[in-house]
């Protein structure tokens, strides 16, 4: 957006304003009182290699082919959360699936596979085994000991009393068991223990705590939030539909065919997400599953592209002559014309508004559910780089349908302030629908609508993008902090990318150049 240049005290505050939210940020997702209320005592590394010596000591002694692993947060009963680290080994290469925006592992355990959990502490609190298809017969088995599985655990068999089993393992047994206890960190509470041997060997062992129920075999009913929210979405998708379709017509009638804007953010887009994918998923020297993840990495990618191409040509095509000054300083970035004051202005303002999302995120009512609602924390232990790379192209792809709903919002009422009002009261009500059923805080949805629609109304798509980029730095920073107390690659990174664009906007918002560009050079970016 073409504005004025910032004078040299409203850079000033804006600039220290941001450090101040980051600080902040970073401050409450460090606090063991506000933060993620169980922290990492093993690296990566260590619980992997507590994963073999366990699977060795249990008689599994074949060298795996491939691991996968993850890390998970379970709610507890007291609001609170728990860490657990989950490993799984192959003796071939995992088949791998697109499950939504992510690359994984096919969720079955398939014969000859194994799958090992531990607390955060290195405990193992869950053990499962897949027995191949066929065996030695000849071979007597032998009597397992089932205090090395306890002891492995952190507990004493002793301590425990034999009931009787209810969990149907995940490999077939010739002997099941169960026991019931407590916990040393979990006194006021009983547990369950389910195990399982096969010819002598444990196949399955399963601390049941008090807040994990069984898997149902039937979805809940829907409630009138859930049709309320289904029924806006299709109407949502209808629309899309319809402009999608207007905008190719038009493209193909018109004269205007020049799209190095529309092609410029897809390309970024498909960069992050692609490079993120691939430095996120594991890999293996092998020529199958490479090309089979490289793929599946590659059509994400493209359709994250295609979403995000599409939003923004719709997106330009609908707004008015007044509200095209939205997309003055993105078109500067594709024309070339880098250090312009308007820039610097959207890059302030980005690294505010995003600073500002991730502050109210830690400071609501669900502060300590933070990591588990964002759902990245696995990502950013076990592969920092790749996730937050990946995350800054996911927040782009945000980031442009945000502008795109405002410029539909344009197209309706025909007043960009009107318009952004309306976007937020829509973004809360879809956060109210979607987010706070779930445990979220209304609160932290009505700053995050606040600031994404005041950056995306008055500011324009490239302070949007740098608004949904910072959130998200700002926030995989904290957490890390949160579960490490120390710096991680997640952290440096944000690091250097939040001071690199706040000395960018800085100095360009003081000494940039003219902000207008001519006007063939407008016609030439939209």
């Amino acid at each position: 957006m073409i504005t004025k240049p910032f004078s040299n005290t409203k850079v000033s505050i804006v600039a220290v304003a941001v450090v101040i939210l980051i600080l902040l940020t970073g401050y409450l997702g460090n606090s063991p009182s506000e933060g993620p209320t169980d922290r990492i005592e093993l690296s990566p590394t260590e619980m992997s290699e507590r994963a073999n010596e366990l699977f060795r000591s249990f008689g599994y002694r074949d060298r795996p082919a491939e691991r996968w692993s993850e890390y998970r947060y379970e709610h507890t009963l007291d609001g609170s959360h728990r860490l657990f680290y989950l490993e799984r080994q192959s003796l071939d290469h995992f088949p791998t699936v697109i499950d939504g925006r992510s690359i994984v592992a096919d969720s079955e355990l398939r014969p000859g596979e194994r799958r090992i959990a531990f607390d955060s502490k290195g405990r193992m609190v869950e053990f499962a085994v897949r027995f191949p298809k066929t065996y030695d017969s000849s071979e007597l088995p032998n009597k397992f000991d089932w205090s090395t599985a306890f002891t492995a655990a952190g507990l004493d068999l002793a301590a425990f009393t034999a009931i009787d089993p209810a969990w149907t393992p995940i490999s077939p047994a010739d002997e099941y068991l169960a026991w019931t206890g407590k916990l040393p960190d979990l006194p006021d509470a009983s547990v369950r223990i389910e195990g399982s041997t096969f010819r002598g060997q444990m196949t399955n062992f399963k601390i049941v705590f008090p807040w994990i129920e069984p898997e149902q075999e039937r979805p809940p009913a829907p409630t009138t939030k859930d049709r309320l929210l289904i029924s806006l979405s299709l109407v949502a998708i209808a629309v899309f539909i319809f402009l999608v379709a207007r905008r190719v017509w038009s493209q193909f009638g018109g004269q205007d065919s020049n799209v190095r804007s529309q092609l410029m953010l897809a390309l970024v887009t498909f960069v992050t997400v692609f490079i993120g994918q691939v430095a996120s998923t594991p890999q293996v020297p092998a020529f199958g599953p490479i090309t089979e993840r490289t793929l599946h990495a590659a059509i994400i990618s493209l359709a994250a592209a295609a979403i995000v191409w599409t939003l923004f040509a719709v997106a330009a095509s609908v707004l008015s002559q007044k509200s095209r000054e939205l997309l003055t300083s993105w078109n500067s970035v594709v024309s070339g014309a880098l250090f312009t004051r308007s820039i610097g202005n959207d890059s302030l303002i980005g690294l505010l508004g995003g600073s500002f999302i991730g502050l109210s995120i830690f400071t609501g009512n669900s502060n300590s559910n933070a990591a588990h609602q964002l759902g990245s924390v696995s990502g950013l232990i076990l592969s920092p780089f790749g996730t937050t790379i990946l995350d800054i192209g996911w927040a782009i792809v945000a980031a442009t349908f945000a502008f795109f709903l405002f410029s539909i919002l344009c197209v309706v009422v025909r007043e960009p302030r009107l318009a952004g009002i309306l976007m937020l009261v829509l973004l809360i009500v879809f956060g109210w629908l979607a987010i706070v059923p779930n445990e979220g805080d209304l609160r932290t949805v009505v700053a995050a609508a606040v600031g994404v629609s005041f950056v995306v109304s008055r500011f324009g798509l490239l302070s949007t993008i740098l608004t949904f980029v910072t959130a998200k730095l700002v926030i995989n920073g904290s957490l890390m902090l949160g579960l490490y107390s120390s710096s991680t690659i997640a952290v440096a990174i944000s690091c250097v990318v939040i001071t690199i664009l706040l000395v960018f906007g800085v100095l360009l918002s003081l000494r940039g150049n003219s902000d207008r560009l001519s006007d063939s050079d407008q016609r030439a970016a939209i």
